[in-house]
C-alpha cells in the first residue's frame, strides 16, 4: 500500500491487479497515460529498480509534459511521435527526481534547491519589475506553485513576492522622481509597472509618509 500526495507519480506494470482511490475528504486530480513498445521497459526504469512510486516534489514539469503528450494524441497528424516525446520528458523528470532522492543530503525541495529558487526569483523581479508580470506567470515559468513560491520566498526574505515586488517598484519610482524631473508622476508610475498613478501615490505615501509630488518638491524645491 502507498499513500500518495501532490507531486507524486506511480507506475502500474502490465498484468498486475492494482486498485487506487482518491481521499474522500480531499480528493485528487491526476493524469495517466498508457504506453508499450520496445522501449517501455527502459522507460519504466525511470522509477528505479523495484520501485513504483516517485516524488517530483513541487515541480510542475512532469504534469506539463504529460499534458503535452495527451494533447498530442488528439491531433490528426504526428500524434504518436509527439506523444512519445511528451512522455519521455515526463519520465526524464521522474528519473532526475529519483536520482536526487538516492543522493545523500540532496533531497528534493531541500535547502539548496530553495536557495536557488529564491535567487532565481530575485533576479526575475529585479529585471522585470517594469513589466506587467503576475505571480501566477512567474510561478509557472519556474515550475512551482504560487503558494510554495510565496512560502519559500517569505521564509528567506521576510516578505512575500507580491509585497517585495511592490516595494521594489515604489523604490524605483522614488529614484526616478529624484533623477527625472522631466517625467510626470503618471509616467513614472507606468515606467515601474504600475498603470494606476493613484495607486502608486497611495503606496508611495504608505512607505514614505508623503506623496510623490511632496517628495519631489522636497528634493527640487519647486
Amino acid at each position: 500500500e502507498h499513500e500518495l500526495g501532490a507531486g507524486q507519480s506511480f507506475l502500474i506494470e502490465p498484468e498486475q491487479l492494482v486498485s487506487y482511490e482518491a481521499d474522500r475528504a480531499d480528493p485528487w486530480a491526476y493524469r495517466w497515460i498508457a504506453f508499450r513498445g520496445p522501449w517501455a521497459a527502459e522507460a519504466a526504469s525511470a522509477f528505479g529498480a523495484g520501485r513504483t512510486v516517485a516524488d517530483t516534489g513541487r515541480s510542475r514539469r512532469p504534469a506539463a509534459a504529460l499534458r503535452l503528450a495527451m494533447d498530442a494524441l488528439r491531433q490528426p497528424a504526428g500524434a504518436q511521435l509527439a506523444a512519445a516525446g511528451g512522455l519521455q520528458l515526463a519520465l526524464g523528470e521522474i528519473a532526475r527526481a529519483c536520482a536526487r532522492r538516492d543522493e545523500p543530503g540532496d533531497a528534493p525541495g531541500g535547502a539548496e534547491e530553495d536557495n536557488a529558487l529564491v535567487r532565481a526569483l530575485l533576479r526575475l523581479l529585479s529585471t522585470q519589475y517594469a513589466e506587467p508580470v503576475t505571480m501566477e506567470g512567474i510561478a509557472e515559468s519556474l515550475g512551482y506553485s504560487r503558494a510554495y513560491l510565496s512560502r519559500v520566498f517569505k521564509r528567506h526574505t521576510g516578505a512575500t513576492p507580491v509585497s517585495y515586488l511592490l516595494r521594489l517598484r515604489i523604490d524605483k519610482g522614488r529614484l526616478m522622481l529624484r533623477e527625472r524631473k522631466d517625467l510626470t508622476v503618471e509616467q513614472i508610475a507606468s515606467s515601474v509597472g504600475l498603470q494606476d498613478a493613484l495607486y502608486f501615490s497611495r503606496q508611495f505615501r504608505r512607505f514614505y509618509g508623503e506623496s510623490p509630488s511632496e517628495y519631489r518638491q522636497s528634493v527640487w524645491g519647486s
